[in-house]
Formats: C-alpha cells, sequence, structure tokens
C-alpha cells in the first residue's frame, strides 16, 4: 500500500509544471525620511495567467530567525494598514508578464522619530487545476502561492549603534538548526 501511495505520488505531483513561481523586485523597500511613496513590481514566472491580491502583513523574528505574524501592528503608533495605501491590491497578470505596484505613506503628525517595518505579501489565487485520469477519476489542486518582502520606513533622525561581545563560531555539525 505505501509503495502504491509513493507511486501515484510521484505521478501526481510530477504532471504539475515545475516553475509555479512569482517573484517581486526589489526585495526590499526602504522608504527615506522625506519619501511618501515606493513601487515594487510582481512578476507571473508562470506559463498561465493568474490573479493575484497584495497584503500588508505585521511579522516579528525570533533568536532563531524564524518569522511570526502578528494580529497587531509591531509599534501601535505606527499601524500599517491605517497609514500605507496600496494600488493597486488585486490584478490579472498574463505568463511571464508584471505589474507596478505603487505604495504610498500618510504619517500621521505626531509619529516618533524612528524606524518602522511591515511586509508586503503578493499571492496568486488559487486556481483550480483539474487532471482527469483514463480512468474517469479526476484529481484537483488549488494553492495559494505567494511571496512576502519587507518595508522600511525612516522617520526622522535616526542615530544607531552597535557592538559585539563574546563571539563565538559553532560549527553547524554541533547545532540542532
Amino acid at each position: 500500500m505505501l509503495r502504491l501511495s509513493l507511486i501515484f505520488s510521484l505521478f501526481f505531483f510530477m504532471s504539475f509544471p515545475a516553475e509555479a513561481r512569482i517573484d517581486i523586485v526589489p526585495q526590499k523597500i526602504v522608504i527615506q525620511d522625506r519619501d511618501r511613496n515606493g513601487e515594487f513590481t510582481v512578476l507571473n514566472l508562470m506559463d498561465v495567467a493568474g490573479t493575484f491580491r497584495i497584503e500588508i502583513v505585521n511579522f516579528t523574528q525570533d533568536e532563531q530567525g524564524v518569522y511570526k505574524e502578528q494580529a497587531v501592528p509591531l509599534n501601535e503608533q505606527f499601524d500599517p494598514k491605517e497609514i500605507v495605501r496600496l494600488s493597486p491590491r488585486q490584478f490579472r497578470i498574463e505568463p511571464g508578464g508584471r505589474q507596478k505596484v505603487r505604495l504610498s505613506l500618510r504619517k500621521p503628525a505626531n509619529l516618533p522619530e524612528g524606524e518602522y517595518r511591515f511586509h508586503v505579501k503578493a499571492i496568486r489565487l488559487a486556481q483550480d487545476d483539474e487532471r482527469q485520469g483514463a480512468d474517469g477519476n479526476s484529481v484537483s489542486v488549488m494553492a495559494n502561492i505567494g511571496i512576502t518582502i519587507p518595508v522600511v520606513v525612516r522617520h526622522g533622525k535616526i542615530d544607531g549603534q552597535a557592538s559585539f561581545r563574546s563571539v563565538n563560531f559553532v560549527p553547524p555539525t554541533q547545532t540542532n538548526n
């Protein structure tokens, strides 16, 4: 039974296109103090057209580098869902095509100086890809494909310092990651 499942899985996944990809350029957006807007381009690298949706998300990163999505903004004085406008938010891209998305900020007058971060996510909405076998049975797969990039907003004078202490080299063979 296990062997039959493996053979079916291999056949099933090999019948789908390997180039199920989308991308965003640039890979990071930095908006300086005097700037009020930015832009990025969503690329459809697949060989079929697709509908895309753009969302704003808040992530935190732990000490191991793992990102976790947050329901609330990282800073209560800078809520990107209230301050940032995206245009367009949903669109269709033909195979191999691209769409430019504009990002504009409406900073509150009382926003404290600092650096604020959030992420922009582009999702290719699922389309029913049904495959019918010779025996009349069919299999349907639906998947949302997405990519997320960071956005950094710098406001006012930013002066940062950093230092390293107790630096150790730990070979990969001695870690769990």
